[in-house]
Parts: structure tokens; sequence; C-alpha cells
């Protein structure tokens, strides 16, 4: 899941093309987790989400206590010693804490599938970095987005991400922007007739504190615990600096799945991670360059992109085949920044967004010359009209005329000429 997302995003995009669906439809048990401060997990023994002690937590305490629990509890119940973790963006961060932290759940799990993978962060090209040079100052960045949570769904959020977004084509544009600025965007890819759903759910809420760690690995370039600065590294770890987690601990078969269009997960950043991986087992680019951070759930290709990939994995596993793909991380070939034809930070954001508008342009241009044309008809038609009617009035007039001074004196005979000269022309005119 994104660090706002929650279970529905993997449900969102409908039967045929959502992965929990699919899996489903093949048999597996299939189980949607959720994470502490999310829409669908606000319970405490405790406190509640008005306290802000509820929400002094970062994916660190998601991964020891949620994920390892959420994993006890499906064997628990399905009497399985090991099943397939599937996960997406903080998922994926979540599951490097948790295997590193207490490798014990490296044998509970069969294969982990991670997509977009999100550890080390150093060269994210997201807006997050931007709040990178103060994320150790947790006080300045909780009077900056809250002090406890971050983005909370209250009643007025809901009505306008969900309503909002149905109103109009430019607003659905505004409210796509929105969304992708954070993680990338992808024009081709994406279905803005889900903006309403995905809007019905996303933002789930997390905490604060959460965003802040992500800002601190942008800082520090290093995968590590959460930084409280000096006196509370020392008081929380008995260090200067908070520790790394030892990735060689993670000892589960790992296939990545990234892409070149993450601002998040960046391509440099993915390599890092998959050398850091003892046992890497796939690694896979999707092969189209524009596909982005959200496109892993999203995409409109995305069953021939990636979810056929997994399946066929998973089913490979299932036959009692483990095979290995792409497991040199040299094969992850980072793209020329020059020549790189995914999105180098806003401005090429803006570059494509500009040609969006470009292309509406001409759309409308188009349509305004067909309603012209159109228009030039419908004048050209009446005119046609309005100069018979015209004609119409002026022959009736002259033979009006013409019958007036029919009484034969040499006068009138000249006038009657007169009119009748006249209404020779309008013939000629007529014809």
């Amino acid at each position: 899941m994104v660090i706002l997302g929650s279970s529905a995003d993997w449900i969102i995009h409908g039967p045929e093309k959502s992965l929990a669906y699919m899996l489903a439809d093949q048999g597996h048990d299939v189980w949607l987790g959720n994470v502490r401060g999310n829409t669908y997990s606000r319970g405490h023994a405790t406190l509640s989400p008005d306290d802000v002690a509820f929400w002094n937590f970062t994916f660190h305490e998601m991964a020891i206590y949620d994920a390892a629990a959420t994993i006890d509890y499906i064997l628990d119940v399905s009497g399985s010693d090991e099943l397939y973790y599937i996960g997406h963006s903080m998922g994926t961060t979540m599951f490097w804490v948790l295997c590193s932290m207490r490798p014990e759940y490296n044998s509970k799990i069969k294969t982990m599938f991670s997509l977009a993978p999100v550890a080390f962060m150093s060269n994210a090209r997201s807006p997050i970095r931007y709040f990178a040079p103060y994320a150790k100052d947790f006080e300045l960045i909780s009077r900056w987005f809250g002090d406890g949570e971050f983005l909370p769904r209250n009643a007025l959020i809901n009505f306008v991400m969900k309503y909002g977004c149905e109103i109009s084509a430019l607003e659905a544009k505004i409210c796509e922007n929105n969304l992708f600025i954070i993680c990338g965007h992808d024009p081709e890819q994406f279905e803005k007739e889900l903006l309403p759903i995905i809007f019905g759910h996303t933002p789930a809420g997390t905490s604060t504190k959460a965003l802040a760690h992500y800002a601190q690995l942008i800082q520090s370039g290093d995968f590590r615990a959460f930084d409280y600065g000096l006196p509370g590294n020392m008081i929380e770890y008995g260090e200067v600096f908070p520790p790394n987690y030892n990735l060689s601990r993670i000892t589960a078969p790992v296939s990545i799945h990234f892409s070149d269009n993450d601002l998040l997960a960046n391509t440099k950043d993915v390599k890092k991670l998959a050398t850091a991986l003892p046992n890497l087992i796939g690694s896979f680019r999707v092969a189209f360059p524009q596909f982005n951070h959200l496109d892993f759930l999203y995409s409109k290709d995305i069953n021939s992109l990636l979810n056929e990939n997994i399946m066929n994995m998973i089913q490979k596993s299932e036959s009692g085949i483990t095979p290995r793909y792409n497991i040199d991380p040299e094969e992850i070939i980072i793209p020329n920044e020059d020549e790189d034809p995914v999105f180098n930070d806003i401005s090429s954001l803006l570059k494509h967004k500009a040609y969006s508008i470009g292309k509406e342009t001409l759309d409308n241009v188009m349509d305004l010359k067909m309603m012209t044309e159109n228009k030039l008809k419908l004048i050209k038609e009446k005119t046609r009209m309005t100069i018979e009617r015209n004609l119409k009035s002026l022959k009736d007039l002259l033979m009006l005329k013409l019958k007036k001074y029919s009484n034969g004196d040499s006068y009138v005979e000249n006038k009657q000429i007169e009119w009748k000269n006249d209404a020779d022309v309008y013939n000629v005119i007529n014809s």
C-alpha cells in the first residue's frame, strides 16, 4: 500500500484487473491487510484517534507489530506454514523492516513480490524531498502537516474527494494532478473513470511521523530507523545515529518489480536495494516507460504489464518450481537522465501537462472548425431563403402595378412598359 492507502487499493480496479480478485478466482486464499492509522484500522486498547499519542508511529511499528500480527493470524486461521507476500510501496518498506528486525518471519514467506519497492530514497524525485531538510525537526513538520494524523479523512474531505471529482472534466484533472504530483504521472495508463472510486477511499490516513520518516530516508540516503536527533537517539537507541536496517538478514525469496517513471522508487535506489538482498529471485522492469508508482494498482494495461507475470510465477511456485529471473542487480539499467523518456522532476510533469493541454486545444480548434462550417451552411441557407422571399415580394408588387396602370393612355402605357421591363429584370435575376 502507498503511505496514504489501504486494502481498498487492491480491489478498486474491479474483478478483471485487480490482482486480489484475479488470484481469488484462481483458487488462492487472499487476505488484504490494513495498518494502524488508516480508515479501517483505528482501534486501540486505551487510546483514541483524537489523542496525539495514538499517532506516535511510523512504518517501523507497522512492520514489527502490525505486519507480524497479520501474518501470524493468517497462518493460524488457514493452517498453513507459509504465505505469499505481495506488497506495494510502503507495504514493501514494512516487509524489509519486519524481516530484518524479526528474521524468524523469513521462514513464513514463500515468496515476496515487491511492487514499486521503497527502502533507499536518496534519488527520489517526489516533492516529498522538499521537506527532507526539515525531517529531523519533527515539531516543525507537525506544525505544517498536523500534530498526529497526516491528512485526516473528515466529512469535508470525503465530500470533496468523492463528489468534487465528478462535477466536471476540469475538476477531475485537478484531482488527478493532486493525486499524481507526489507519485508520478502517467496520463496514457490512468483511467480517469476510477477517480471518484479512488477518492472514496484515498487518502486513508496515516501519521505525520510516518511521512517525516520517509523524508529522513531521502535526506540521509540510508535505510534506517527514525531519527530523533542527538538526545533522542541516545535515549531510544543508545547511539548518536539511528541504526540501519540490516537487509542481509532478509533471506526470504524476493521478486522486485519496478518502473522508470516512479518518483518515489527511483531505479538507482532500486538497484541499491537489489544488491543488498541476499535471496533475490527476480528483478523486473515494467515494459512501459511512463509506468508510475500508482500504475502498479490502477494501470489500464496492468494485466499484461504486471499481473500476468506475478500470477505465472505463483503458478510455477505452486507446481514446485522456484525459477530465478534476472537475478543480477547489474541488469537493472539506470536510464540516462538526459535521454530518460520519463518524467524529469516537476518540469517534465509540466511538459506532459502542456502536451495534454495542447492536444486538448487542437481538439477544441477542430470542434470550432466544424461548428463554424455548420454555422456557415446555416447562414447560407437562411440568406437564400431571404432573397427568395424578397424576390417574390418584388414580383407581386410589379404585377400589382402592371394591373393598376393597364387603362391604355400613353403615360400609363409608358409606365406599363417600364414595369414590364422591371419584371423581365426580375425574371432574369430569379433564374
